[in-house]
């Protein structure tokens, strides 16, 4: 497949006193060229110096011309060769360009592209898998979506336009007239190797659906789509439809719609947890594959009872911290993520609910250059203007680093879709998540119950770290013991954690930070690691020295890992 890059005037139009404007013929990637009016056309590397042709992005008062002339260009005809009536393509607004020699073959197909339902742009196919645009065909919405109603029982999404064109085409011809705008069908715009961002960009338009029913290809790609997309709708409410030829389009074009009707609206599979395989299947070198080494960070002791941070393939951990109030949970938290940014590069995302985006962003600028986040706050001149700038530029303007901007309350579910935005759109490695009960406090209660909800939540968070690959790092609050406080240092267990018995379960990792303020040393902490899923190895950990004048949480004999800081 090759992409166009550019357009100019074709000779064979130009003979025949046509093509005015010079851009009738389409320039593709591999030097070849294509009239989409007369079909004159070129064979790969003709044009070999293309950069004289390439466009830059047009602005969308250009493109609305653009669109508008394609438009005025085309018309709406039966793609036969597809299965698909002239009337599916008027209600897709999927276009022809037609041949000008006879008026009849089709030159082009061109499919409309919005954002937020408003039309950009068409993307076009022309012989030959090859494939332009006119207009702005950013990635933007599900194809069919501004046809689509935006609520219902169920909505259908295949892997390729012609294939929602043609399922689309098979249910309205089996529904009642009154049915017709209830059919909701549409499909990837940028295909199966973007479903789970797809799915995210459009996630108004599913949440307004009872069921998903997904409509892929029969195929490892479309298996792995489903499994994509999964990830982001989860299993509840989705559907998997199996065909016996590999898409939607070639059912249509076997003369299988009544198959395809029964096996989109009365045999859909559900998605199970994981995929059945036999042990036949798994190879002793499989096996023989090591677990993936943690990363180490800057507290040995911590380091070395939980195996390092894990994330990425075999799924990532949900780690929760906790502490009495002021005692550090969060700062240690911030080091952690710190050492990530400074040391690792890894990407990593912030959800802090109880303070502004700005504040979690100079927490960094302060971890950098040894000030406590509340004096730099105070006085931001207190660090160099040069040192300043480094440590913006390298912890936060870096193209790694992603904020939510909200405070306050939020709702568990949305909550997850943010989480999903930052794990599979940005890539994030570890999202630091400040803190549960937050989120909790953010939703009606009054069905389930406080404690319900939080087993929710913590089903879901922990699904959303197995099945993404992203860690999360969590803090959550205890509850006040029945006698003393945890700030004169009492020893903290699973059972003071707040909320339900969910944290204790789901939760991978679980750590507690000791102290005692009414002591010798009020400003002497202790990791406790309360569980480790993986290793079992618990108890006391590193012994910590809070330094009030440089804001640091950091071992009574500090380690440097993985980067001088």
């Amino acid at each position: 497949m090759t992409d166009i890059i550019g357009d100019t005037g074709c000779p064979e139009c130009k003979k025949r006193g046509g093509d005015s404007t010079s851009n009738h013929l389409i320039l593709f990637s591999d030097g070849g060229a294509y009239c989409n009016r007369c079909g004159y056309s070129e064979s790969s590397g003709t044009y070999t110096d293309l950069d004289q042709y390439k466009k830059v992005e047009i602005s969308a008062g250009d493109a609305a011309t653009q669109v508008k002339r394609l438009i005025s260009e085309t018309t709406f005809k039966a793609i036969e060769d597809r299965g698909i009536s002239k009337e599916t393509c008027e209600h897709f607004n999927v276009r022809c360009s037609l041949s000008e020699a006879d008026g009849t073959t089709v030159t082009s197909v061109n499919f409309p592209s919005s954002v937020e339902g408003r039309l950009q742009g068409f993307k076009a196919r022309y012989p030959n898998k090859r494939f332009g645009k006119t207009g702005i065909t950013k990635e933007g919405d599900f194809f069919g979506s501004m046809q689509c109603p935006k609520n219902g029982n169920k909505l259908f999404i295949t892997e390729g336009e012609y294939d929602a064109m043609a399922l689309y085409q098979v249910i309205l011809s089996r529904s009642k007239p009154e049915w017709k705008k209830q059919i909701a069908v549409v499909s990837l715009a940028t295909g199966s190797g973007g479903a789970s961002k797809e799915m995210l960009r459009n996630t108004d338009l599913i949440k307004g659906f009872k069921e998903v029913v997904l409509c892929f290809d029969q195929d490892e790609v479309g298996r792995d789509a489903v499994e994509n997309a999964i990830k982001v709708l989860g299993r509840d409410k989705v559907k998997v439809v199996k065909m016996t030829e590999k898409d939607a389009c070639e059912m249509v074009k076997q003369g299988k719609q009544q198959e395809l009707y029964i096996s989109c609206i009365t045999e859909k599979a559900v998605p199970r947890p994981e995929k059945i395989i036999s042990g036949n299947q798994i190879s002793m070198e499989e096996l023989l594959i090591p677990l993936t080494k943690g990363i180490e960070i800057p507290y040995p002791e911590l380091s070395a009872k939980l195996g390092g941070f894990r994330h990425g393939e075999g799924g990532g951990e949900l780690s929760v911290f906790c502490a009495g109030s002021g005692m550090g949970k969060t700062t240690l938290a911030r080091e952690i993520m710190y050492h990530f940014n400074k040391a690792e590069k890894l990407k990593l995302g912030h959800i802090f609910l109880e303070e502004q985006f700005r504040k979690t962003s100079q927490s960094y600028i302060a971890l950098d250059n040894n000030v406590p986040l509340a004096a730099l706050r105070t006085d931001p001149s207190l660090v160099r203007s040069s040192k300043f700038k480094k440590s913006h530029k390298e912890l936060i303007s870096n193209d790694r680093t992603f904020f939510l901007k909200h405070f306050g309350s939020l709702a568990s579910d949305n909550l997850i879709d943010y989480l999903q935005y930052m794990g599979v759109v940005e890539e994030c490695d570890f999202i630091l998540l400040d803190h549960i009960s937050m989120v909790i406090s953010g939703q009606d209660n009054g069905k389930n119950g406080e404690r319900k909800d939080l087993d929710i939540l913590m089903t879901k968070l922990a699904a959303f770290c197995e099945d993404t690959g992203v860690s999360v790092i969590a803090i959550v609050h205890l509850r006040r013991p029945q006698n003393g406080s945890f700030n004169d240092g009492q020893q903290i267990s699973l059972a003071h954690l707040r909320g339900s018995a969910s944290i204790e379960q789901l939760s991978h990792n679980i750590i507690a930070i000791e102290g005692d303020q009414h002591s010798d040393n009020p400003n002497g902490r202790t990791i406790r690691v309360l569980k480790n899923r993986e290793w079992g190895s618990v108890g006391e950990a590193d012994a910590l020295q809070y330094n009030p004048d440089t804001g640091r949480l950091l071992p009574v004999e500090p380690v440097k890992i993985g980067g001088d800081y």
